[in-house]
């Protein structure tokens, strides 16, 4: 023990903790700024235009199939071509049911037939025929000569570049026309010859053209005619099939 210390103390102990050690590098914080430096926006330049991508094209346009590429693998496009969307959005020349519908006319113009079949059977007797074989033959008249009626219609259509439009309509109402035709034709007006029933059942039929389908002069004649026309034809067959018929001369 040294002299130096004093008697009855305890030697010194180092200390528990190593010294701190020495930082690598201090970083100093920074402080941002109070207010950003102002600038100037500048629009980013446009190489294809002021408008839209899509500006030229239809709003309805399909994207979801490629023409292209349909055509290049043989499927049939799904759009219509332009001409018959042309040809279907055209003028139609049966207008459109007004206040009476379809089913209506339908049933009107079988009523019609009922009607002139059993006028025809009545009266038989004064045009010197037979009562049922007359009913039968007046009721195949009316059937085909609505059918021919239909046809003149499909005809006159096509000469003025018009639809059609309703088939099922166009015949209802052509065979109401027909049909009042074939009742007062085989009536028996108490008056001498069949002028006045011929008369009367030809202006029945044209004026009930022009009321159901709204035909002006023009329509009229030209449906009219087409049908006359038909009707011609058929009647010179059975005329010249009764001529080739007949018995010959002795």
């Amino acid at each position: 023990m040294s002299s130096d210390q004093p008697a009855g103390s305890q030697p010194a102990t180092p200390s528990a903790q190593p010294p701190a050690e020495p930082a690598t590098y201090d970083v100093v914080p920074v402080e941002p700024p109070q207010t950003l430096p102002k600038g100037r926006i500048v629009e980013r330049a446009s190489k294809v235009g002021d408008a839209g991508l899509l500006d030229d094209f239809d709003e309805d346009a399909d994207f979801s199939t490629d023409p292209e590429v349909e055509r290049a693998t043989g499927k049939a496009p799904a759009s219509k071509p332009a001409a018959a969307a042309t040809q279907e959005s055209g003028p139609t020349f049966v207008r459109p049911p007004g206040r009476i519908d379809t089913q209506s006319i339908a049933i009107a113009a079988g009523v019609l037939t009922l009607s002139a079949v059993i006028a025809a059977a009545l009266t038989a007797p004064a045009r010197v025929r037979q009562g049922f074989p007359d009913a039968v033959l007046t009721l195949y008249l009316t059937l085909l000569h609505t059918a021919t009626g239909v046809g003149a219609l499909l005809l006159a259509a096509a000469l003025r570049g018009e639809r059609l439009g309703d088939v099922v309509l166009a015949t209802a109402r052509m065979g109401v026309a027909v049909a009042a035709f074939q009742l007062i034709f085989h009536l028996d007006i108490p008056v001498a010859g069949r002028t006045d029933e011929t008369l009367l059942a030809m202006l029945a039929y044209a004026g009930l053209l022009m009321i159901q389908f709204r035909f002006d002069r023009e329509r009229l004649v030209l449906v009219a005619g087409v049908h006359a026309a038909q009707w011609l034809a058929i009647y010179l067959v059975t005329v010249l099939w009764g001529w080739a018929q007949a018995a010959p001369p002795k």
